[in-house]
């Protein structure tokens, strides 16, 4: 039997199914970014800065870039030590935008990072110590700035706590605390 033969085109990509090339493309960028002004800097510092803030399929062919467009949300974002904004492109569903508890204490404005705030729908924040710290009066003026939010996620010592807003009501998850309950339910 010969040995199999590695291809190094794939010439049948245009003749697949219009669903399934669409599953391919997202599959490019269905990867969840932890996006800051500190990892922008750090992959721009490394030369990999277009390809964290655009997909690839926005570069490959008309109708990859179309589905692109159609999937993702297109705003600017300033990254600290550079001049003027760069385009980036949002994917609602798993991108993740990380502040610091230093970043909430101080009322840092998400607009000088993002140029449409509106996009941000999952925040992730470092460095809380508690669920009960978010429902001070300062951290629930901070989150006015994202009219779009749907998910606040808290990294700490203890585990991940994720909050999450949905046709206005309110769901905590302690992932540390049902990893806790797990634990007892076993003994």
């Amino acid at each position: 039997m010969a040995p199999p033969v590695m291809l190094r085109t794939f010439t049948l990509f245009p003749k697949l199914p219009l669903e399934l090339q669409n599953l391919i493309w997202q599959m490019t960028f269905s990867e969840p970014r932890a996006i800051s002004p500190e990892n922008c800097f750090r992959e721009w510092w490394y030369g990999r800065i277009v390809s964290f803030l655009s997909p690839v399929a926005l570069h490959v062919c008309h109708s990859s870039r179309s589905f692109v467009k159609s999937v993702l949300r297109h705003t600017s974002i300033h990254i600290p030590g550079l001049r003027g904004w760069r385009p980036l492109y949002i994917n609602q569903a798993c991108d993740f935008f990380i502040l610091t508890k230093w970043d909430v204490q101080m009322n840092v404005k998400i607009s000088d990072f993002i140029a449409d705030p509106t996009l941000v729908s999952r925040v992730m924040i470092t460095g809380i110590a508690s669920y009960e710290m978010l429902q001070e009066r300062d951290m629930i003026n901070f989150f006015s700035q994202f009219s779009g939010l749907e998910e606040v996620a808290i990294a700490d010592c203890h585990g991940l706590c994720t909050v999450s807003s949905i046709g206005g009501r309110h769901h905590s998850q302690s992932q540390a605390k049902n990893e806790e309950t797990e634990t007892e339910r076993n003994r």
